[in-house]
């Protein structure tokens, strides 16, 4: 389909590779700062490029393609056409809303300043001294700390990547399609 050189492998050669590759990425995960890796995963590297992603389909589909012809190729496939409320949605309260929530969510970012991540800091007394705490700081044993400049450029780089490959392929559309139009 997409890629005619996958269509000459076989099918249990591409399986295969694919599962070995998220057996190797994940491989990390095992380790002692696994837990670390799922919860940048978790809650780091979600929000913002699902938002910023359906912000984008929104956009191409209502503005781009049309809410008009959606809601004519909508009524070619079900039969009615949407109603207005729809239309009015896909156009204009959609976008809007979650351009908000992308906003809003960076101004909180910017106001919470440098983020935090919960470290475990040990089963018993003696490591929660030898890291300079008080014994007992805390009754579960997680405290708050700030996460090193590393850690919050490989956010960054993780939130990037999913949203890139978006002006990635308008500027390879662009540039297949020359002369085809």
């Amino acid at each position: 389909d997409e890629f005619p050189v996958l269509n000459r492998a076989r099918k249990e050669l591409v399986s295969g590779s694919i599962c070995l590759f998220l057996f190797v990425a994940a491989i990390p995960m095992a380790f002692q700062g696994g837990l670390y890796i799922v919860d940048i995963l978790d809650n780091w590297s979600l929000a913002y490029p699902l938002l910023i992603i359906a912000l984008v389909e929104m956009i191409a589909v209502s503005w781009v393609y049309g809410a008009e012809r959606f809601a004519d190729d909508i009524e070619a496939m079900i039969g009615r056409r949407p109603n207005m409320y729809f239309i009015l949605c896909w156009k204009y309260i959609s976008p809007v809303l979650v351009s908000i929530l992308i906003l809003s969510g960076i101004v909180l970012s910017i106001i919470q300043g440098y983020p935090n991540y919960e470290k475990f800091v040990g089963c018993d007394n003696s490591t929660l001294i030898e890291q300079g705490l008080e014994p007992e700081a805390s009754p579960t044993w997680v405290v708050s700390d700030k996460m090193p400049g590393g850690v919050v450029g490989l956010i960054v780089i993780i939130n990037m990547a999913s949203c890139f490959m978006i002006p990635l392929y308008a500027v390879k559309y662009i540039f297949t399609s020359r002369g085809k139009r």
